[in-house]
């Protein structure tokens, strides 16, 4: 897990347009609030390989509120509409997602895939937290690149 990133650096492209989208909506704030998470406002070519996690404030649990139809069509799974505590195969991501959580930070991960249903050897996701202006995570907003 990478925590240090660099919005001039950062690869692949989708995952720097996507991080300069955060950093723009976070200004001078700890975290961008959820309302930048806009379909408008996104970047359009990207929103089919984004995902969105909530955390339920009265259970603790982290839920997908959302997985694009890219990321459907890459694991062979819907997703949205889950606890991540009760996905196959995710805990590892799972306490990344929970880390992203408590730390209010983003991060990118670089792994084998093994939750899915289809032939990826690998994948890729950047985590971006958005919250209140305090700091408090609300959600997180994944974006995915699926490798063979």
């Amino acid at each position: 897990m990478v925590t240090d990133l660099d919005a001039e650096t950062l690869q692949p492209e989708a995952f720097r347009r996507l991080f300069r989208y955060w950093l723009h909506a976070k200004a001078d704030m700890a975290l961008p609030p959820i309302a930048a998470i806009d379909p408008l406002s996104l970047p359009h070519d990207l929103l089919h390989r984004i995902g969105i996690i909530e955390h339920e404030s009265k259970s603790g649990r982290l839920r997908v509120r959302l997985a694009g139809t890219g990321i459907r069509d890459a694991t062979g799974a819907e997703w949205t509409g889950r606890y991540t505590d009760t996905m196959p195969a995710i805990d590892e991501a799972d306490r990344r997602f929970q880390w992203c959580r408590q730390n209010g930070r983003p991060y990118v991960n670089t792994g084998p895939l093994v939750w899915a249903n289809r032939d990826y050897s690998t994948y890729s996701v950047l985590a971006l937290p958005f919250g209140t202006p305090g700091g408090t995570v609300e959600r997180i907003v994944l974006l995915f690149e699926f490798a063979q």
